[in-house]
């Protein structure tokens, strides 16, 4: 995300610890995360302490999001990652240090992005979860509120018109989380071939110490050399968790920003359909209206219709309430449609506005991962070639 300015007053915060914990009521554990809050470049407003230090598990942090996401739906709320991992190829053991260094890392951009966001960091339940050391997390009821409005959002609306602008969003959105989920896994396999090379050079580290063994002439050479290819092998380790953080991560978490875009776009929806039924109601009761105004010969085929000319019409007295009761209900569709299309159209205007943002911010993040990469990947070339060269020279050293 866009980097504040120096001088502009800020929130410097850092997921530092992870700690597990168990529910002395269930019995259950659970990871507790230490949260540490500092303002920085002057005074951030609703934040008057030199620094906030509050632990939280993960529960919480996705009952903020939850309540974020209800309160702000038109903003494309930053993700988290998954609560638990399953995979066919291995266990994940969601208490290993792998897996809770990986989510401390997540958890601590998920709430760096917060801050940044001007909208989401004036939250009052971000500054409750930044600053109270107990969180109140309202007993279940926004996550009840949550789980229905996934469910309302889940459906398949069937829309008689479809803004072009949101259809190209969630088509945009679709070739996104393509896009980077292809450059994962390219970066995988690749990942993986690497790791099997520099396994190699781990294997011939024993060779090169043995073999000492059989030359004494040069036996400290080869032994320099076994000790080298043991540490060329342990240092593609070092390239990999370096990866993790500043490339792996910062993939997997835009691969579910797309989520969160499609559920901006999937509200749009929503909005839209209850448009079009509010429309459809509104002209249905002004069409009851119209042919309840017309003589029983003008009007169109229905059983009311044919026995009125039967038997008669209604009483004048009955049909002027009948009137009246429709020129009501049209009145009352008319302003609920009226209602239901001011509110599409708001809604639209400031999801456009967000997604915006969201798209300067993704295209300035990905071009500092691309460069971080780059850098990254110089870094450990040079270093390669400054150990090859150290090597080299230890050979130079050999009588001819």
């Amino acid at each position: 995300m866009a980097e504040a300015k120096k001088d502009e007053p800020r929130l410097l915060i850092e997921v530092t610890d992870a700690e597990k914990r168990k529910n002395s009521e269930h019995g259950e554990s659970f990871m507790a995360y230490s949260v540490h809050v500092k303002p920085s470049g002057g005074k951030v407003p609703m934040f008057d302490q030199p620094e906030y230090t509050v632990w939280r598990r993960f529960n919480e942090f996705n009952w903020l999001r939850q309540h974020l996401v209800l309160k702000h739906p038109e903003v494309v709320v930053p993700p988290l990652p998954s609560k638990r991992v399953l995979s066919i190829q291995k266990l994940v053991d969601n208490f290993g240090p792998e897996f809770v260094e990986e989510r401390r890392v997540c958890l601590q951009r998920f709430l760096r992005r917060l801050a940044q966001h001007p909208l989401l960091s004036a939250d009052d339940k971000f500054h409750q979860f930044m600053q109270l050391d107990s969180l109140s997390t309202d007993g279940g009821e926004i996550k009840a509120r949550f789980e229905e409005n996934m469910k309302r959002l889940a459906v398949a609306f069937k829309l008689k018109y479809q803004d072009s602008r949101f259809v190209d969003l969630k088509n945009y959105s679709d070739a996104l989380s393509g896009n980077f989920s292809l450059l994962l896994a390219k970066y995988e396999k690749l990942n993986k071939r690497s790791l099997s090379v520099y396994q190699e050079f781990g294997n011939l580290a024993p060779v090169f110490s043995d073999w000492s063994l059989d030359e004494p002439e040069f036996g400290d050479v080869l032994q320099s050399t076994g000790h080298f290819m043991d540490n060329v092998s342990l240092s593609i380790n070092e390239r990999v968790e370096e990866e993790n953080e500043k490339f792996v991560v910062p993939v997997k978490e835009y691969i579910l920003f797309t989520d969160s875009l499609r559920a901006v776009i999937k509200k749009q929806e929503e909005l839209e359909y209850l448009r079009e039924r509010q429309e459809d109601l509104h002209t249905k009761k002004t069409a009851e209206m119209a042919e309840l105004k017309k003589t029983p010969a003008e009007r169109s085929f229905s059983f009311s219709a044919l026995s009125a000319r039967m038997f008669g019409d209604y009483p004048p007295e009955v049909l002027a309430q009948k009137v009246a009761d429709l020129e009501q209900q049209v009145a009352e569709a008319y302003k609920g449609h009226e209602e239901a299309r001011r509110e599409n159209d708001r809604f639209s205007e400031a999801a456009l506005k967000e997604i915006a943002y969201f798209n300067d911010v993704q295209l300035n993040d990905f071009r500092v991962l691309l460069q971080g990469y780059i850098r990254a990947q110089i870094a450990f070339s040079k270093k390669s070639i400054s150990s090859w060269t150290n090597l080299k020279s230890v050979f130079d050293t050999m009588q001819s």
